[in-house]
């Protein structure tokens, strides 16, 4: 079925349900596709529960919660599985791609007199399928390509996530420019900031075309400043999430001990959903150890500076500026 601009393919659901039996089943949707909920509900021949708590991507599936109320099995929609976590979720996970069938001649065109040398070609997942039509259109151009693999979080060659760029690095010494396909700047941008070469990102559906390298300047001039507002910071909040994709609570121990040894002190925060409202604990700091994006794209909303986890080490005297990464969930 046609939703939005977007293919989305229901067979498979529709013969495991049969072939199963199953009569109560979950819907899960991103933020965007919700409002066709109902409608894909209708699709499905089952008793339907639709998932209403935000979902930011396959790292963040509604397993636990719909298993408590009965659910048999769940349907994903938007996103490709992450590899990594596949056969460990507590109900069984269908993974349906909703893939953009918008055109994306136009922007590529638009993008070739950005483009320098060979060109590493990502996307985001909605885009991936859409690579090697790219490839041919640069190849008509008289350029060279290259399309990456990542690692044992990514389902597609070429594929980027908010919190994983490693389709882009893994070509890092083979290319000399990337071109990335998709809607947003985030994904981008985090390549931008993994690599010091240029990334032009082509957005088909908003038809326009941008380099990253000014906003890449301005998210880290808002970086330095974030850690410099930080400086006097005492009480440190370590924020772990409940999501699988995101959950990294060895890595919240160790920034709490790094934390312990300067003198400070760190407590461990265990959220679902992140929102200033629930961090009423009088910390001066908070260190971010989810998705990459709550420490940029919330910024603004938090009344205290919100960092990552590099940049506590920056902060702290563990790695100088000049080494600053992007914080990737590896």
């Amino acid at each position: 079925m046609r939703i939005a601009g977007y293919e989305i393919d229901l067979d498979e659901a529709y013969e495991v349900i049969k072939k199963n039996g199953y009569e109560r089943v979950g819907l899960q949707l991103p933020d965007g596709l919700k409002r066709w909920g109902r409608k894909i509900a209708d699709e499905i021949n089952a008793s339907v529960v639709i998932s209403a708590i935000p979902c930011h991507g396959a790292c963040d599936i509604a397993d636990r919660e719909l298993k408590e109320i009965g659910i048999q099995l769940l349907i994903h929609i938007g996103h490709p599985e992450i590899p990594k976590f596949r056969g460990k979720y507590e109900l069984p996970v269908i993974f349906i791609e909703a893939l953009s069938i918008d055109g994306i001649d136009g922007a590529i065109q638009r993008s070739l007199e950005k483009l320098v040398g060979r060109v590493g070609l990502v996307a985001n997942a909605q885009y991936v399928h859409r690579l090697l039509e790219c490839a041919s259109i640069l190849e008509k151009e008289g350029f060279e390509w290259k399309i990456g693999r990542g690692n044992d979080r990514i389902a597609h060659d070429g594929q980027l996530l908010g919190c994983n760029y490693t389709s882009g690095l893994s070509i890092a010494d083979e290319v000399d420019s990337y071109l990335y396909i998709g809607s947003g700047n985030f994904h981008p941008l985090g390549l931008a900031l993994t690599t010091d070469k240029s990334v032009v990102a082509a957005d088909p559906r908003q038809k326009k075309v941008e380099e990253m390298e000014r906003l890449k300047e301005k998210i880290l001039r808002q970086r330095w400043g974030a850690i410099e507002i930080a400086r006097d910071a005492e009480k440190f909040g370590i924020l772990i999430s409940r999501k699988i994709g995101q959950r990294r609570v060895q890595l919240a121990k160790k920034l709490e001990e790094i934390i312990k040894a300067k003198g400070k002190k760190g407590y461990l925060l265990e959220l679902d959903e992140f929102d200033p409202s629930y961090l009423n604990f009088g910390m001066d700091c908070y260190v971010s150890t989810a998705c990459p994006r709550i420490a940029i794209d919330d910024y603004l909303m938090y009344d205290k500076p919100i960092i990552t986890p590099i940049e506590l080490e920056i902060l702290l005297g563990k790695r100088d500026w000049n080494d600053y990464e992007f914080d990737q969930i590896l």
